[in-house]
């Protein structure tokens, strides 16, 4: 499990600290608070993507590192509460955002071409 917050959340926190008198020393959590899996985020990108065609293979073997991997799920209270920071756009959201912007760059390479 991690946490992830889409870019421009983050972008819009440095800008809320920032905005409270120049650099600040505090460290805050650019977190969303919720933790997602592995197979979470790939049904997402098939699901954001339209591959209803495709299948997540789960139950792979274990391996020694992966078996040792733990939660990383931040905690934004801090930012939330100095910054007003809250994390708004929802993992599919934000991928489906990337999606837009990976399929204009690539239309645009061909047209260059």
């Amino acid at each position: 499990m991690r946490d992830y917050c889409f870019l421009d959340d983050a972008i819009e926190a440095i800008v809320r600290a920032g905005g409270r008198g120049g650099l600040t020393t505090r460290a805050y959590n650019l977190a969303s608070g919720r933790g997602v899996s592995v197979e979470q985020i790939a049904c997402a990108v098939l699901r954001v993507a339209g591959r209803d065609d495709l299948a997540i293979l789960a139950g792979a073997p274990d391996r020694p590192a992966v078996a040792m991997t733990y939660a990383l799920i931040g905690d934004p209270a801090r930012a939330r509460d100095e910054l007003g920071f809250r994390a708004e756009i929802t993992l599919d959201d934000g991928l489906a955002r990337t999606l837009r912007a990976w399929r204009a760059r690539v239309a645009g390479e061909a047209r260059e071409t």
